[in-house]
């Protein structure tokens, strides 16, 4: 019979004078059982919560953005092209990232502006996904005031380009599809009364939600010739966009991508970007384990510190060892009171928990003692891994 097995049936089935320890056998299972339990249950719901933010975060964003540390760079198709010859990368996009205030009849609100290409954008966001009403398409050809998707025939009126809002910043500003919307640059031009902020009217070609507030509050699409003439950037592109076959691998993309782009490149993983947040849920579910098995390692020290002369008592006849008179006096000793003494814990408790504290340390000379003998009858099955 294995050893475990055997200590297992021999605590759960106590004789009658030793009831009570079956009944503290039993308290200890089921205290263990219902922490182990809580355990499971709370690192689920972790990891399910971290993973459904992480999708939404990947479904927003993608898995690595290249960017470069002079700003906005020009000839960025060539470096689409070497994004796109690792063979990880799945698909990849220039985009323009700028800050702009949004102005409509109701309300101003500070957003993030980011100008996409409609056509490629879909290959690595699921921002066409999100899309509640609208489509990225009408990004590149623009639409008059009052357009409606659902229409075939646009209403007279001269074109504007067209922007894609987040559903709680469209709530803000009273938007909706076929709405007009004037966006605001921070830097203006020069006047003879000094800066002029420069406005451009945009019509509302669609609405997105990403599922989480903050991107659905904050964020706006335009399309790339917009947002290029809007921040003056001419034919420049702010950064790149890339999705890869398994986003897990996306540290070691990035750090490949770094050594065959030119120089002044700055190449950022999801995790980079998002490492705050990341680190707070990791650490929140280390913490989470360790007090679970915190709690675990107290009810069974407890348990064992119970009768630990008749613990030993069995487990000398179980490894065929004489329970001699001096043995018993060496495990009896720990009974005394062990005086100022640290628990294995490191906190000072009573008397009488102190006294279980050493009465576990003075015992170890007769487990090395079982455990010898365990090993001289049959080391395959009292292996290290028994102990």
């Amino acid at each position: 019979m294995p050893f475990t097995l055997f200590v297992a049936l021999r605590y759960l089935k106590a004789r009658k004078r030793h009831r009570a320890l079956s009944v503290n056998t039993v308290i200890s299972v089921v205290g263990v059982m219902c922490g182990v339990a809580a355990l499971i249950a709370t690192l689920a719901v972790m990891n399910g919560a971290m993973e459904e933010i992480r999708d939404k975060i990947l479904g927003t964003n993608s898995h690595i953005v290249i960017s470069h540390r002079g700003g906005a760079f020009g000839d960025f198709e060539a470096d689409v092209q070497k994004v796109m010859a690792h063979p990880e990368v799945v698909a990849a996009t220039p985009f323009i990232y700028g800050q702009a205030m949004l102005t409509s009849e109701f309300g101003v609100e500070g957003v993030v502006l980011r100008g996409i290409d409609p056509e490629r954008e879909g290959e690595v966001t699921q921002v066409a996904d999100n899309l509640v009403v609208g489509s990225l398409g009408a990004l590149e050809t623009g639409a008059p005031a009052g357009f409606d998707p659902d229409l075939g025939d646009a209403p007279e009126g001269p074109v504007q380009p067209g922007i894609v809002l987040g559903r709680e910043l469209a709530l803000k500003l009273g938007a909706l599809v076929g709405s007009t919307i004037n966006v605001l640059s921070p830097v203006g031009e020069p006047g003879p009364l000094g800066i002029i902020p420069k406005i451009r009217a945009f019509t509302v070609v669609g609405i997105f939600d990403a599922g989480m507030y903050e991107y659905d509050s904050s964020l706006a699409y335009v399309s790339i010739p917009a947002a290029q003439d809007f921040l003056d950037l001419g034919d420049r592109v702010t950064g790149i966009e890339v999705r890869l076959k398994d986003f897990e691998r996306a540290p070691r993309v990035a750090a490949a991508l770094r050594g065959e782009l030119p120089e002044g490149f700055r190449v950022r993983d999801w995790r980079d970007l998002n490492r705050n947040f990341f680190q707070a849920l990791a650490l929140e579910g280390a913490l989470a384990a360790l007090d679970g098995y915190r709690d675990a390692r107290v009810v069974h020290y407890e348990r064992l510190c119970a009768d630990p002369l008749e613990v030993f008592r069995d487990l000398y006849a179980f490894a065929g060892l004489a329970w001699t008179q001096p043995v018993e006096a060496e495990i009896a000793r720990s009974s005394t009171d062990p005086g100022d003494r640290q628990d294995p814990y490191g906190t000072r408790r009573d008397s009488r928990s102190m006294a279980d504290a050493w009465r576990a340390e003075v015992t170890g000379e007769a487990l090395r003692e079982i455990r010898d003998a365990y090993l001289s009858r049959d080391p395959a099955l009292y292996g290290a891994d028994a102990w």
